[in-house]
C-alpha cells in the first residue's frame, strides 16, 4: 500500500491503481489467449471423440 500511495496521482482509481502493481493491464489479450486455448482444446477433443468414417466397399465385390 506504501508504494501505491505515491502514484495515487497517476491512477484514476484503486482499480487501476491494483491492475498497474500486477501488471495486468493486458488482461483483455490474457482472457483473449485463454478463451482461444479452451476453443482449440474443445475442437481437438471434438475431432477425436467423433466415430471413425470407413468407407464402405464398393458393391459386387
Amino acid at each position: 500500500m506504501g508504494t501505491g500511495r505515491g502514484e495515487r496521482r497517476y491512477r484514476q482509481s484503486r482499480l487501476g491503481l491494483l491492475l498497474s502493481v500486477y501488471q495486468m493491464r493486458y488482461y483483455s489479450l490474457q482472457v483473449a489467449y485463454l478463451v482461444a486455448q479452451i476453443i482449440a482444446m474443445i475442437t481437438i477433443w471434438q475431432f477425436f471423440a467423433e466415430p471413425a468414417v470407413t468407407p464402405e466397399p464398393p458393391e459386387g465385390k
